[in-house]
């Protein structure tokens, strides 16, 4: 069981942090809550989970709160939100079976179903409480959950026709537990000492499929799945099965303060008590998919929709639109960090890019369609769309570029699947899908394409990289795979002078260790990092690819006790990135990020969703911004970062940035130090000139953790930062100041 005790910070005071500076080793995450899943009401505010996040928003002040891993949450994807009045405990159940409990400001994890080896599937779908304990439908049973202990009490299972019945809904009066299963519907008596047994369980109705139960008074409403035999409809029981209201098009149904709402994909109907045969409507152009709705004390209607996040509304109509900044969808296609800020890319019709420069506010593109790519060439914006060819965006207009403005190179519906400018403001591209593997446009808006017969029409092309010769390297998936290499001899619209190959696992044509290649990427030596279903290759010498001398990739030897084994040889590598110390981050299928030393060898760090805020193991896409080191992780859950240690390095000294700077007697952080000579010395003295500490910047950035050289904290005072340029000239750079 963990336990994390946390101090809640409103989303106004967020804000200001993330504007600061995120410390080295921090975690962020940058999701969208748009789309909204359920709702919960306590005392002062209302919860809403999203896709993979929660948020609650304070009835009184206003102010929204974000809740995720970074913030203390143990897991990602809520399935369930339950509340205890009395003792003022929420209770958040996830896909996979983890619990947490937050109470007293404390979140409390309980990963028992999480962790147990189960055949069915672990997902908590609803939570009701009384007297203290939790009631958890799963599928493999009822699970009761101590809250004030902590700790899960015993599993209840309903057994029909030898058959393990799923349990769907679960609710509680002061008598009875009342439960909705794929048999058919039950109840029992909360008091009883033995509900293990389940013929201690009485039927209510045999109709099965039961989905979701509304309860008052030990009267029930019971939803049916449109799957069941009675397809979508509600029955009304009171003792006995007195009514069946027919309707197909409902999708839940939930119930608070004496209200029933019977919930549509766009309108909700909600009626007193559970008499259905009085409802009151309400239907908004703002609904687009709604998923829950509840009717809170104060007469106000609270809905969570899949694309317009919480909705508040009074019978008159909207009040507010409730969410916390973020992108438009969690669904990424790529990344782009530029000059001004971040860029996302989403394959959607609509909001297919999101921008921001602070990673605060957002801004949405709407109408550029399906964007998979981007990049920037001074003030011009460049996407590339999977439907609608290439758009360039500016602050005045915005160009759909087809056959007429490219000379042919280009159609209004071609894939443009990567983009990268080259040292003299060239924009190469590559299209997937089509014959024409490779384009270019000038600085001059010239425009010209290349035809490579070994690379055909049925493929896709993951990732582009320009070596530092100017070979352009594009990774093939399809029926031809591999990696293509083309070098246009600086000649770019002069075709008869160009060179291409397309490396494969042949000895002498490049050795992949497989032609299955994700990624690719150019360090700061000049060496091409490719990543491979069969590890990390890479090739020392792009320069010699058209020539006869040996450029065939090289697989990373790693010692493995007195064995050598190759460099995630194993693992499927699905993104790399390099960062300013020129150290190497790998991103796995199953297996999280790696952070490798420069030359691979080493790991410095491997983080993982069960060692890290990290909320998933697959890591589609990795972005750094250079500047800042922090390092952007695309999971397949959305975006999350990470403030790395390194940054890029500058060629002379310039004027450092240290964070924090003073240093209170409060702080336990890293210290960093900004700006640096790549890789250069740095020294911290006292003002006599006695050393205090020693290290080297990883590119542009070093870091300290305060402490001396016999690893005790220092005491109050200032302290000179030495550091030394590419020559080895040592000079005093800045001071920081300790306050105890």
């Amino acid at each position: 069981m963990k336990k994390i005790t946390f101090v809640f910070i409103i989303y106004f005071f967020s804000c200001i942090s993330y504007a600061q500076n995120t410390p080295v080793y921090g975690w962020q995450e940058h999701f969208s809550y748009q789309n909204a899943k359920l709702l919960l009401e306590t005392k002062n505010n209302i919860y809403c989970s999203s896709e993979y996040g929660l948020f609650y928003y304070n009835k009184e002040t206003h102010y929204i709160t974000r809740m995720n891993k970074t913030t203390g949450l143990s897991d990602v994807e809520i399935t369930s939100l339950g509340y205890d009045e009395v003792n003022n405990i929420i209770i958040l159940g996830y896909e996979n079976g983890n619990i947490d409990i937050i109470k007293n400001n404390t979140i409390v994890n309980v990963p028992d179903i999480k962790l147990t080896n189960l055949l069915s599937k672990k997902k908590i779908k609803n939570v009701a409480s009384h007297d203290g304990f939790a009631y958890l439908s799963c599928d493999f049973g009822l699970v009761v959950l101590d809250l004030i202990n902590e700790e899960i009490k015993e599993t209840y299972k309903i057994i029909n026709n030898e058959n393990t019945c799923e349990i769907n809904d679960v609710k509680v009066s002061e008598q009875n537990i009342f439960i909705a299963t794929s048999c058919g519907s039950y109840k029992a008596n909360i008091n009883s000492n033995d509900l293990n047994d389940y013929r201690n369980w009485d039927m209510i109705s045999a109709y099965t499929d039961a989905k979701s139960i509304v309860e008052k008074n030990d009267s029930l409403l019971i939803l049916h799945k449109k799957s069941s035999n009675l397809n979508g409809s509600i029955i009304l029981w009171v003792d006995t099965i007195r009514s069946v209201y027919i309707d197909t098009l409902i999708k839940e149904i939930s119930f608070s303060n004496n209200q029933t709402h019977r919930i549509y994909e766009n309108s909700v109907a909600w009626s007193p008590g559970l008499n259905l045969s009085v409802s009151t409507n309400i239907s908004s152009h703002f609904f687009e998919n709604i998923n829950y709705s509840i009717f809170s004390e104060n007469q106000n209607i609270w809905v969570a929709d899949s694309s317009m996040s919480l909705l508040k509304f009074s019978q008159n109509g909207l009040i507010e639109n409730i969410f916390p900044e973020g992108p438009s969808s969690n669904n990424l296609s790529n990344i782009y960090v530029g000059n001004t800020g971040l860029l996302l890319c989403h394959e959607t019709q609509q909001n297919s890019v999101s921008s921001s420069t602070d990673l605060i506010s957002w801004e949405h593109v709407k109408n550029t369609p399906n964007i998979i790519c981007a990049s920037s060439v001074s003030n011009d914006f460049y996407y590339g769309s999977s439907s609608h060819s290439l758009f360039k965006v500016n602050e005045t207009d915005t160009i759909q570029y087809n056959a007429e403005n490219t000379n042919t190179v280009l159609d209004s519906s071609s894939h443009v699947s990567n983009i990268e400018i080259d040292n003299n403001g060239n924009l190469w591209g590559t299209l997937s899908y089509s014959g024409k593997v490779l384009f270019v446009k000038t600085l001059n808006d010239n425009w010209g394409y290349f035809w490579m017969p070994l690379v055909t029409n049925y493929r896709n092309i993951r990732s582009l990289v320009i070596d530092d010769f100017g070979q352009k390297w594009g990774a093939i998936s399809g029926p031809d795979k591999g990696i293509f290499v083309l070098n246009d001899n600086e000649t770019i619209l002069y075709q008869n002078d160009d060179q291409y190959k397309v490396l494969t696992k042949s000895i002498g044509n490049g050795a992949l260790p497989s032609e299955e290649v994700h990624c690719l990427a150019k360090d700061l030596g000049g060496n091409i990092w490719a990543g491979t279903s069969s590890g990390i290759c890479v090739f020392y010498n792009p320069e010699y690819v058209f020539t006869e001398y040996n450029f065939d990739a090289q697989q990373i030897i790693i010692q493995d006790g007195d064995f050598g084994q190759y460099l995630l040889g194993s693992e499927v590598i699905l993104s790399l990135a390099i960062d300013g110390g020129n150290r190497k981050w790998v991103g796995t299928l199953n297996s999280g990020v790696y952070l490798l030393s420069d030359d691979g060898t080493k790991e410095i760090y491997h983080f993982t969703e069960e060692n890290s805020p990290l909320n998933s193991n697959t890591i589609l896409n990795i972005k750094i911004n250079q500047k800042t080191g922090v390092v952007f992780l695309h999971t397949e859950k959305g975006l999350m970062s990470f403030r790395n240690d390194a940054t890029q390095g500058s060629e002379i000294q310039e004027k450092i940035k240290i964070f924090p700077n003073p240093v209170r007697e409060n702080y336990n952080g890293i210290i960093s130090i900004e700006n640096l000579v790549y890789n250069s010395n740095v020294k911290i003295t006292d003002l006599n000139g006695v050393l205090i500490h020693e290290t080297f910047a990883n590119g542009g950035t070093a870091v300290w953790n305060g402490t001396n050289v016999n690893g005790e904290k220092v005491h109050s005072g200032i302290y000179l930062i030495l550091c030394s340029d590419k020559n080895g000239e040592e000079k005093i750079a800045g001071k920081i100041l300790f306050i105890k």
